[in-house]
């Protein structure tokens, strides 16, 4: 028995001594980790290259600086603002402005009356992506479209769906600073 108290005392003297500063030293290596993560997502989120911003409730100001970037002087009455959305560094860099039509809208008369620039022949009842959700998934519908003759990278589709008209809005001749209109976060692509 001795033998073994013997021996616990010469491994306990060959061990080093504890160092009292090692809490110290747990502490900041844990707070530089938590820094060094918080700074990682700050700088991943603020120069994030392709991202969209997507606006399901738009306030007034950004409803209104979408219908002027987009030209857009009027619109039906009882129509309502379904969402602003721009994508950046994909998709064109396009600007969306999605408007939910009154009952019994016809088409041909909206187009004359609300689309602010000459269109061509309508490129009818083809498929086409929105998005309609604030992520970056397609939503695919069956439309028409009215592409500007001037700039074809501006242009309107017109789809139904739930028996609901909705009319989107597109761009990418735009002021991009109206980015800092949109309250909601960035959606990576």
């Amino acid at each position: 028995m001795n033998e073994e108290i013997e021996e616990i005392r010469e491994d306990a003297e060959k061990r080093p001594p504890r160092d009292p500063k090692n809490g110290l030293y747990t502490f900041l290596s844990v707070l530089i980790f938590i820094a060094g993560t918080i700074i990682f997502r700050l700088v991943g989120d603020n120069i994030t290259l392709v991202y969209a911003l997507h606006e399901g409730d738009p306030g007034e100001q950004l409803k209104t600086a979408a219908l002027r970037q987009l030209n857009i002087d009027r619109l039906p009455e009882r129509s309502d603002v379904l969402y602003v959305r721009m994508h950046r560094n994909f998709d064109e860099d396009r600007l969306y402005l999605a408007v939910r039509l009154p009952d019994g809208t016809d088409e041909e008369s909206f187009v004359e009356e609300y689309i602010p620039y000459q269109c061509g022949n309508p490129v009818t009842d083809e498929r086409f992506a929105v998005y309609p959700e604030a992520d970056a998934k397609a939503h695919y519908i069956f439309g028409d479209r009215y592409v500007s003759v001037d700039d074809p990278l501006t242009a309107c589709i017109i789809y139904k769906e739930n028996d609901e008209t909705v009319a989107v809005f597109s761009s990418a001749e735009y002021d991009h600073n109206i980015s800092q209109l949109f309250s909601a976060g960035k959606i990576a692509i």
